[in-house]
């Protein structure tokens, strides 16, 4: 089972707002996410995220003032027709643990146990109806990302069983990736006065931590959508809720199929013998949510169940997630 723990990131959560030129804004939110929301205790079981962004005055980021990570990402994305941007940077933790956390040692057809602590800095470039983005990923798995330090923290606030199997978790082993994708707001309309689109995406990544490819599509109703469908683009990774632009709300229902050729946490450890089990290659996941924005704040929840192609049942996992967000400035 897919198990985050205590999570400190820090990484740019954008709105629709990103997109708007003139206007600089930062932003601030806090995410928890947890399958206590939906009446379970395993898989993705819990996330704690902090986020903030800032927008440069005229919706558009010159070269020369790019850090050097994303320098190279526009290269991916079309240094030379940017359009609208917005760069993002996430500082995170992810868990696994097996089903049972009591067992000692731990089935050898379960999970392993293992953390990642990572740096992800983004950079997104909106052209009207269409956004691109890159991602570079850097990390590491194993005690260094202070997995066990962090789920066990969590299990003594929350009163949960304590994880005994952290003595079998991966080895240390340096993470690094990259991933180039795009969204599109294929169809934008109206009935009734409550607007609604169809928003579609596809991205490809590659690296030892995981290396896939994916394609998701999201059937959204509400207002502002226009101003909103691109960040759709960092959720993919289930690091932030969809969330709406100032004034905005809407309600949301998407899905994404991924074919994942190597995932660490899974396969184990690259270069060193670790526990691992066989990786099911085809992916789905399955969101349903809720976004709403004022001015200066905004709240999203969402509930996911993700898993195999062909899982059902137990097999697969599912959480939900609730974003507070504030704009600063």
């Amino acid at each position: 089972m897919i198990r985050t723990g205590f999570v400190v990131a820090v990484l740019l959560l954008f709105s629709g707002s990103a997109l708007a030129k003139n206007e600089r804004e930062r932003w601030f939110s806090f995410s928890f996410d947890n399958d206590i929301f939906v009446g379970t205790d395993g898989g993705f079981t819990n996330g704690l995220y902090v986020s903030w962004y800032d927008l440069p005055e005229d919706g558009v980021i010159s070269f020369e003032e790019m850090p050097w990570y994303y320098k190279m990402q526009t290269y991916l994305t079309g240094a030379d027709d940017r359009g609208e941007s917005v760069l993002s940077v996430n500082f995170g933790q992810t868990l696994v643990t097996p089903a049972d956390i009591q067992q000692v040692p731990p089935a050898p057809s379960d999970l392993p146990y293992a953390g990642v602590l990572f740096w992800q800095g983004s950079v997104l470039f909106g052209r009207g109806e269409k956004t691109d983005f890159s991602t570079l990923f850097l990390g590491v798995v194993g005690p260094a990302s202070l997995g066990e330090q962090s789920q066990k923290l969590v299990h003594r606030a929350t009163g949960s069983d304590e994880p005994l199997g952290w003595d079998f978790q991966l080895h240390n082993e340096p993470l690094i990736g990259v991933r180039y994708g795009r969204f599109w707001q294929n169809v934008h309309s109206e009935i009734g006065g409550v607007e609604y689109d169809i928003v579609t995406g596809a991205s490809a990544g590659l690296g030892n931590f995981l290396s896939s490819v994916e394609t998701s599509a999201y059937l959204r109703f509400g207002v502002k959508l226009d101003t909103s469908y691109s960040l759709l683009a960092l959720s993919s990774g289930r690091e932030i809720n969809p969330t709406a632009h100032s004034g905005g709300w809407f309600v949301y229902i998407g899905g994404s199929v991924q074919y994942v050729a190597n995932n660490i946490l899974f396969d184990g450890n690259t270069f060193r013998n670790s526990p691992s089990v066989s990786l099911d290659h085809w992916m789905n996941l399955g969101t349903i949510g809720v976004a709403y924005s004022r001015k200066k704040w905004g709240f999203s929840f969402s509930y996911s169940n993700f898993g195999g192609i062909e899982a059902s049942g137990d097999d697969r996992q599912e959480f939900g997630s609730v974003t507070l967000v504030r704009r600063l400035k």
